[in-house]
């Protein structure tokens, strides 16, 4: 996850930035955040709000954490379990003793256990001591280490690494816990794995000394995590791989394009044409170029349209020839057969025949009334009757023979005229034959009684005659097809690309304008958030440098990639020069504690600590006192821990009368480490009141004035140092734990605080023992400018209260 302070300092840049649109700072921003953050962003599944930097007021800052303890047991010079205790808040301890002593041990511990590597062990390549000789030569049983921590907000944890005996460097166990709560293995759970690389809180001995014999890179590479440069890099990275990605579709499709519409140009095809000057358009319409390739026929060319109308052309068939010819035959026999018959005078007569029956009906013997001579008897009546039926079956037969004969007849001349009367010449085919053939059996005669002879004469010679056409067009659509085909292919294969191309053209054009502004700003950032860092180192090797006549300038970050280097620009006497051709190896030292200190002191870091081990190696006495104004600088803040191999910087301190905790390293037979608080800040006051009264130069009224400030100053440091103690275990903010001391203004209040008990408590505490109320009041007569001269009895009870104050809860 990158830090917020870069994400607003880009969202600064972007909103700042008038041709940027919300859409590609989005994108730039998803992009710093990862690849899965960036997708999403792509696809439009991100809900946003208004683009602008989180306000001040709304960032959350870094939980502070804080050691209280390193406990080392079976690791490195380190036998029997030995432990340094440390107070968990902002001040100076140093951790002093001979080479060989143990003391470095401490802090590689410290620093295997956050970072589960060595700077000494990973640096050193060409060695494998270091890295073998992890484990203590005087000790066989289960090795440990134990980190108590305090950190804001949190319980008091414990970071820990166990090997069970006879286990390699690499089977380490890690794990952490919170106080009164369940293990959790590994370290992730402090959520510090990407801050240890950019604000590593460790300096060690090795990396002092290697900082600038290694690849100019790798300050480049350390400064640039801490800038977040790294997170930008990727970004940037991630950024031109998904243009890569991205692009493929379209750099494909665009290859594709070009190979077809060359194909095409050169096709006499009346498809290749239409295609073509689809493929000349700026952006081509893919229905068209797809029905052109699939045939469909909105987008068929003319020329094969009429080929396949041809190749499917139809006429009568032999068997329907047969069929019909046959029909008609039976019918004109049967219509033959009944000729003689005269259907209308026939149904005058018939019709006559029945009306006299019916006048017959009226009375017998009627005379007839047609020719007045024939009587209407019974047996005219019989016979009339007879007539009349065998009359109208003999017509019915008649008209049926005639409508099967008519229908017949209809369908011989339906079955000559069937030929298709207009067929299409633009296949470039020969239809005189069909064409004559067709005209032929049209040709229908009027004499309806020969039909079938035209039918049967005519049709055959039609049938063969389509039966030609329609070869000849399957052949020249074959032919055709066959040069088409690869085309038709081409063609559909680059509307599949250009299709997938213009699925994510949107996406290309989002993720191309988001990298070139990104690229065109990394210079500007790593500038900006480069300019800070460089003024505190600048500042803190004022403090280093002392007597030094190298005066160092603006640092750098130059070139990316296998280019990549930092620049230090550097002075000499006034003269400009570069800074490592010019500096001592002190001189070097120096340089690196002044570029290391403000990578592990940023306000993004969750870090309050910083440990050094032997940071004044090879440094001169001036530079020494430099060093103690930078600690005393940081100590202001933070939690500094120094392990040193020699009495220069202890001394120093003393002599500055310095509140730094001194903690002596010794180590026994068999690598048993032993440590020993030389004195507390308040035991050195403690110290100064008893050197103070023995002082027998000194004028008893400045005895009393200056004994008396000094008491209320060692009371209140012993104070302040187990309230620190106890309530940072307890988890309390550092914030927090500050605000309330500073808001206790009087003495009494605050030892009421460091022992944890109310007014009428402490009260009764303090009078439970002569020397602990008698101490307080005579710290507080000196704030009235009262009190009697200081004698050794005053500076014995203000020790025995000190240790008291000072004794672990």
């Amino acid at each position: 996850m990158t830090d917020t302070e870069l994400i607003n300092t880009v969202t600064q840049a972007l909103t700042d930035d008038a041709s940027v649109t919300d859409e590609i700072a989005y994108v730039v921003l998803a992009a710093l955040e990862g690849d899965a953050e960036l997708a999403s962003e792509l696809h439009g599944t991100v809900e946003h709000e208004a683009l602008q930097p989180d306000s001040p007021a709304s960032q959350d800052g870094p939980v502070g954490a804080f050691v209280s303890s390193i406990e080392v047991t079976g690791f490195r010079g380190i036998g029997p379990t030995s432990r340094l205790s440390l107070v968990p808040g902002p001040g100076i301890t140093v951790v002093s003793g001979r080479n060989g002593s143990g003391k470095s041990s401490f802090a590689e511990a410290l620093e295997f256990a956050l970072t589960s590597k060595s700077y000494r062990w990973s640096a050193n390549k060409k060695s494998v001591v270091w890295a073998s000789s992890w484990r203590n030569m005087h000790y066989d049983g289960e090795a440990s280490i134990r980190v108590g921590l305090t950190i804001d907000g949190r319980p008091e944890t414990t970071v820990g690494v166990d090997w069970s005996a006879g286990a390699e460097l690499d089977d380490a166990a890690f794990w952490v816990q919170e106080k009164k709560a369940a293990r959790s293995t590994g370290t992730d759970t402090l959520g510090w794995r990407d801050a240890l690389d950019s604000h590593r809180p460790i300096l060690s001995y090795d990396e002092v000394g290697r900082m600038f014999e290694q690849e100019p890179s790798a300050l480049y590479d350390a400064i640039a995590k801490l800038l977040g440069l790294d997170a930008v890099a990727a970004a940037e990275k991630r950024l031109a791989e998904r243009h890569g990605e991205l692009k493929k579709p379209r750099t494909a499709a665009t290859q594709s394009k070009k190979s077809v519409k060359a194909a095409v140009e050169a096709s006499s095809d009346q498809r290749a044409a239409a295609a073509f000057q689809q493929l000349r358009k700026h952006k081509p319409d893919l229905d068209v170029v797809a029905g052109i390739a699939t045939g469909s026929e909105a987008a068929s060319s003319t020329v094969v349209a009429a080929l396949r109308r041809l190749a499917t052309l139809r006429t009568a068939e032999i068997s329907d020839i047969d069929r019909t010819v046959s029909r008609f035959e039976r019918a004109r026999d049967a219509l033959s057969a009944v000729t003689g018959v005269v259907a209308d005078e026939q149904e005058r007569l018939l019709d006559l025949l029945a009306s006299a029956l019916e006048l017959h009906s009226g009375g017998d013997g009627r005379p007839c009334p047609v020719c007045g001579e024939g009587i209407l008897d019974d047996v005219w009546a019989e016979r009339s009757r007879l007539a009349l039926e065998a009359g109208r079956t003999d017509t019915q037969r008649y008209r049926d023979a005639k409508s099967e004969f008519d229908a017949a007849a209809r369908s011989l001349r339906d079955l000559a005229l069937s030929a298709p009367l207009a067929v299409d010449d633009t296949g470039g085919l020969d239809l005189e034959v069909y064409r004559a053939a067709r005209d032929t059996a049209r040709a229908v005669p009027s004499d309806t009684m020969s039909l079938g002879d035209h039918v049967t004469a005519s049709l055959p010679v039609l049938i063969d005659a389509a039966a030609g056409v329609r070869e000849q067009a399957a052949q020249a659509l074959a032919q055709l097809e066959t040069e088409w085909t690869p085309l038709a292919e081409q063609l559909a294969r680059w509307v599949d690309l250009e299709r997938e191309a213009r699925a994510v053209e949107e996406q290309l054009i989002r993720v191309d304008a988001a990298r070139t502004w990104l690229s065109g700003h990394i210079d500007v950032l790593r500038d900006e958030r480069l300019a800070p860092i460089g003024d505190q180192a600048r500042r803190i090797w004022s403090m280093l440098r002392q007597e030094s006549n190298v005066d160092i300038g603006r640092i750098t970050l130059e070139g990316r990639a296998t280019r990549r280097k930092a620049s230090i620009e550097a002075s000499v006497d006034g003269q400009p020069t570069g800074a490592l051709s010019v500096m001592s190896q002190g001189e070097l030292h120096a340089l690196t504690l002044a570029l290391f200190i403000p990578r592990a002191t940023t306000e993004g870091s969750p870090f309050r600590f910083l440990v050094l081990d032997d940071p004044i190696q090879a440094m001169d006495p001036a530079k020494i006192d430099g060093f103690v104004d930078v600690l005393v600088d940081l100590a202001a803040t933070r939690q500094v821990v120094v392990f040193s191999h020699d009495d220069r910087l202890p001394a120093a301190l003393r002599r500055r009368s310095i509140g730094a905790r001194l903690v002596e390293v010794t180590r026994e037979a068999g690598s048993s480490v032993r440590l020993a608080e030389a004195d507390t800040p308040a035991q050195r006051y403690v110290t100064d009141v008893h050197a103070t009264v023995r002082d027998e130069l000194l004028p008893d009224e400045v005895k009393r004035r200056a004994v008396q400030a000094i008491f209320r100053l060692a009371i209140e440091a012993a104070a302040w140092d187990r309230y620190v103690r106890t309530q940072t275990a307890d988890g309390t903010a550092w914030v927090d734990l500050e605000r309330t001391w500073s808001e206790t203004q009087r003495t009494r209040a605050r030892i009421a605080l460091a022992m944890g008990k109310s007014d009428q408590e402490i009260g009764a505490w303090l009078s439970y023992r002569e020397w602990r109320g008698g101490s307080l009041n005579y710290a507080n007569k000196g704030v009235h400018g009262a009190g009697s001269i200081p004698t050794k009895s005053h500076a014995s009870d203000l020790n025995k209260l000190v240790d008291e104050l000072l004794a672990a809860p």
